[in-house]
């Protein structure tokens, strides 16, 4: 769904923002142009991004007239419009359903555990090429070799579901509800089968809530470029994603693993 948006926007001529990943483990937001570069800000990216320049970026973008696509956490785009100061009407804003994010920090510290003898050439936390189920598959693709590892193999994975690894904040977030920061919200609608089988293609269905009129007017435009869009009830999604009305609770351990995380950081340091 991200990429039908996205298309259309630089069709336009504007500009779209997103999280890629920068040297292969560094994910950052960045602004592209062309369709050629969509790729690099396509696809999940468990773990915070780093925002940089990007709000002023983005301005300088929006005061020459272009239009802006920006897609984020629900924390990043509500970041942005209060730099802005408001909405521009050539801004459209894209948030996320957010189960919460681990730190840099954490993730790097995965790579260098599991890849330190090998150099990383590209990431997919979502890998589709064994279908599409909850068993979320994290590629890893080095110099040398494919690895691919489910959400219970990943030692990284297996922190994240259990949420050990997410910033404490998360815990707290004051955006997990169906009032959101964006034009449009995006998420996986999980448990798509249990409401309409036909919905369910077996390589994942996007959940989009329109917003505002802004929103809805960019979705009317796209709207046949879909190959299906259905409503369903609000609480139907709610019933597939909790975060629509109340934080993911973090691990009654996650202080004590982010404890033991920096304590081998520092080890590793000195």
């Amino acid at each position: 769904m991200f990429s039908v948006l996205a298309e259309y926007i630089l069709e336009l001529g504007g500009s779209v923002c997103g999280a890629a990943f920068i040297h292969s483990d560094e994910a950052r937001h960045i602004i592209i142009h062309t369709k050629e570069e969509l790729k690099a800000i396509r696809t999940s990216k468990y773990v915070q991004s780093r925002i940089g320049t990007i709000y002023e970026d983005i301005r300088r973008l929006l005061s020459g007239g272009k239009a802006v696509l920006f897609s984020g956490t629900p924390c990043q785009t509500d970041g942005l419009t209060r730099y802005l100061g408001g909405v521009p009407e050539n801004l459209y804003i894209i948030d996320l359903l957010c189960h919460g994010v681990p730190s840099q920090t954490m993730f790097k510290k995965y790579l260098d555990e599991e890849f330190s003898n090998e150099t990383i050439k590209s990431i997919n936390f979502r890998d589709k090429s064994k279908g599409w189920t909850y068993l979320l598959n994290l590629k890893i693709t080095t110099e040398k070799n494919n690895y691919l590892s489910n959400i219970n193999e990943s030692s990284y994975y297996r922190a994240f579901n259990e949420r050990l690894s997410l910033r404490p904040c998360c815990g707290t977030c004051n955006y997990t509800t169906v009032n959101r920061c964006g034009d449009i919200t995006l998420g996986d609608f999980w448990e798509i089968w249990n409401y309409d089988r036909l919905l369910d293609d077996r390589k994942g269905t996007s959940l989009v809530l329109v917003n505002t009129p802004k929103g809805e007017a960019l979705f009317c435009r796209i709207k046949e470029c879909l190959q299906k869009a259905q409503e369903v009830p609000i609480s139907q999604a709610i019933k597939a994603n909790r975060v629509l009305e109340a934080p993911i609770p973090l691990n009654s351990h996650s202080d004590e693993f982010c404890s033991m995380q920096k304590l081998i950081l520092c080890r590793r340091v000195y």
